[in-house]
């Protein structure tokens, strides 16, 4: 049998339906080129998060699948969740290994029982490589092989002026990351070809980490010097700590101090986003640090509390590993040697412990204890010090935003809320953030009918963190594709479908909250292919969106659950997709029942409401057709296990009691909220419908919180 990769032509994949497959013409022995075929999905499976053999059916789980010619090896790649829920990156694989040319026909590169083949002579016959040993021990070069080609935008996005060395650093370091990428790459082709000659011979070369750390102290002269001028003439500075002050570096978040536009002497501090963001905060400092333990950079924990006896937020060294809400992570000015800069933001009374900042933007620390007994500046043990692993989790917790939380001085969770900045967190964001809210219940407040990239930049700035987005695909009137269109007349559609995601994009990249896109379906099976398919409007969503944490729910109406469309997105979603269908809630539950099986519970949601919502809202306790009835039902089936979410619409101007009825007595967990027919725009009534929401949730914030970025509604 030859081989593939070199005696074929027209190389490329398909996609169908929940299959992946080569497609090419294969050069026979007689020398004639016949087409020719294979089913990726029969040959390779998704292990935990890796292109595997001992498994198949890949497709069903990849995002973003990729083919590419690399020299003469072809290659595929995807992005493969592991078991989960997370991500390793981007995954490759050599087809050229796996699939092999007989005569014409693609098949198999490996048999599975070789003794049983017609006069098989064991002397004449090739005996199989046993790759076991070889995988297992390839498992760390291709996680450096990963992580090297996600720095390529750590480099692209710091500007060259940020390096110690100018520009020519930064070609120093971009040329030593793909020459390590290269030689990794033809490691583990080595490998592949001979693993029992390549596992015994050593192999030197630069861990992705060292290089992460390469690539940090190099841009150490874009430090912040200081956060403020200088400090109020009430305060001590008690320690320092280096920070940045520009949101490049690959991996940081920003934490940010405010104070409240209604009461001066209340300061609070939020972690992932900027406070200004939140109603009632105005921002006055601002920096970004590292929010996982990074060795040798970031390797030292602050305090961020609150005060029991004032609005004000506290910030000290930690010794005891309480319960932090979240962390970030600085490296501490050492006195005795000196650094050239110096960041004033935070001052932290050695001395005393819990110490009361008066001043939330000078970071001012009144001289006067709250508490009587002191802390040590001390170093907390990193109980596990693999700097991969610490390394690999802050990647993948900076592209998921699931550290993402929130801290005010007039939150109402637990009274010593805490943000680490150290050597070792000793809980994981996630957990942090499932302890700090357990017992409440986040609320989607989601911008209606957003169809412009200006009116999801005025939602966003309101506080949605959410959106729903009518889409329609179009192929007349000099229109190609999907568009952000609701009524589907010649003047109607707003943005096209792929700029919004990519503005959206941009958006995520800047740290703002986008929790889901709502994607309302209008007349989803009027294209079977091309580029106004369901399939192209599923592929854009997972190429420029679920990469930056931003989930998709695709809306149906209760008349189209029987279609191409629905069936397409039934039977091919991720992890960070759902469906919702619009009806009564008995309806909705017996629609998915018939046609949605494959979905589960978790990822139905159910929705419904009427663009004039106070037309026939009922009193929430009627037997069943009013909205606020109906979507009372949906919420308790919801409690029964039968939907993941109930969503209601259209909340306008001067709708708080309606807000209140649907949030409070039906228990809905969002409304979509905005004009009641016209598109999304900033406006005095969108500021308002936006706002009853958030009030609702402010008067209720024992029990409820506007939902996160790391909030997983499905």
């Amino acid at each position: 049998m030859s081989s593939f990769a070199e005696s074929s032509r027209n190389v490329r994949i398909e996609n169908r339906g929940p299959e992946t497959w080569l497609v090419c013409e294969a050069q026979a022995e007689d020398g004639s080129w016949q087409p020719a075929e294979i089913n990726l999905d029969d040959v390779i499976g998704n292990d935990d998060g890796w292109f595997s053999r001992d498994t198949t059916g890949f497709t069903q789980s990849a995002d973003d699948i990729t083919f590419e010619f690399r020299g003469s090896e072809p290659w595929l790649e995807a992005e493969l969740p592991t078991r989960d829920g997370g991500s390793r990156g981007r995954q490759g694989i050599n087809l050229g290994l796996h699939i092999t040319n007989n005569d014409g026909n693609l098949e198999c590169a490996i048999l599975q029982a070789y003794t049983t083949l017609p006069n098989f002579n064991q002397s004449k016959h090739f005996k199989p490589y046993d790759y076991r040993q070889a995988e297992e021990k390839s498992r760390q070069l291709f996680e450096d092989f990963t992580l090297y080609q996600s720095y390529d935008t750590l480099l692209t996005n710091i500007r060259k002026d940020r390096f110690s060395g100018g520009g020519a650093v930064k070609e120093e370091l971009e040329s030593k990351r793909t020459d390590e990428i290269e030689k990794i790459r033809r490691k583990v082709e080595d490998i592949a070809a001979d693993p029992a000659k390549e596992l015994s011979i050593g192999f030197n070369y630069l861990r992705a980490e060292e290089f992460y750390v390469m690539v940090i102290r190099s841009s150490n002269n874009s430090i912040s010097a200081v956060a403020l001028p200088e400090l109020s003439s009430r305060a001590t500075k008690l320690f320092e700590f280096q920070a940045y002050d520009f949101p490049d570096v690959l991996g940081i978040k920003v934490v940010s101090f405010g104070r409240s536009t209604s009461d001066r002497d209340s300061f609070g501090c939020t972690f992932g986003q900027h406070i200004n963001q939140f109603d009632g905060w105005k921002e006055e400092s601002c920096l970004w640090v590292f929010p996982k333990h990074l060795k040798s950079i970031a390797d030292r924990t602050v305090l961020v509390q609150k005060s029991n006896i004032k609005n004000h937020i506290r910030l000290e060294l930690l010794e005891k590993k309480l319960k932090p809400l979240f962390q970030f992570y600085v490296n501490v000015i050492d006195f005795a040697t000196g650094f050239p800069t110096q960041l004033d933001n935070f001052g932290v009374n050695l001395d005393h412990r819990g110490q009361s900042v008066e001043n939330g933007v000078n970071g001012v620390v009144s001289h006067q204890s709250e508490e009587p007994y002191s802390t040590r500046d001390s170093v907390l043990k990193h109980e596990d010090d693999s700097a991969v692993e610490s390394l690999t989790e802050s990647m993948e917790d900076w592209a998921s935003d699931r550290s993402l939380s929130q801290l005010t001085a007039t939150d109402t969770g637990s009274d010593s809320s805490q943000l680490y900045l150290g050597p070792h967190d000793p809980f994981e964001p996630k957990e942090q953030l499932d302890g700090y809210n357990a017992g409440r219940k986040p609320v989607f407040a989601i911008a209606h009918r957003v169809l412009t990239i200006q009116g999801m930049k005025d939602a966003v700035a309101h506080g949605a963190n959410a959106l729903e987005i009518g889409m329609r695909g179009w192929s007349s009137w000099g229109r190609k594709g999907w568009y952000c269109d609701h009524d589907g007349t010649i003047t109607s559609p707003g943005d096209k479908a792929e700029d919004m995601f990519r503005a959206i994009q941009d958006q995520r990249r800047n740290g703002k909250t986008i929790n889901f896109v709502w994607l309302d379906l209008k007349k989803p099976d009027e294209y079977k292919a091309g580029e106004n398919a369901i399939e192209r409007l599923r592929d854009l969503a997972r190429k420029y969106l679920q990469p930056w944490g931003v989930r998709v729910l695709y809306g149906f109406y209760r008349s189209h659950v029987d279609g191409r469309a629905f069936g397409v997105i039934r039977d091919n979603h991720n992890y960070l997709e759902a469906v919702s269908i619009n009806d009564k809630a008995a309806n909705v539950h017996k629609s998915f029942q018939q046609y949605g099986a494959k979905i589960q519970n978790t990822k139905r949601v159910a929705d419904y409401g009427y663009f004039n919502l106070g037309f026939q809202f009922g009193n929430c306790s009627e037997l069943d057709y009013y909205t606020c009835t109906e979507l009372r039902h949906a919420g308790r089936m919801r409690d029964e296990g039968k939907f993941g979410k109930v969503f209601g619409w259209t909340l306008a101007v001067d709708q708080a009691d309606l807000a209140n009825a649907l949030l409070g007595t039906a228990r809905v967990d969002g409304l979509i909220y905005g004009f009641k027919v016209t598109a999304y725009r900033d406006h005095e009534d969108t500021r308002a419908a936006v706002k009853d929401i958030q009030t609702w949730v402010q008067k209720h914030s024992v029990t409820h919180y506007l939902a996160g970025q790391n909030d997983s509604p499905w």
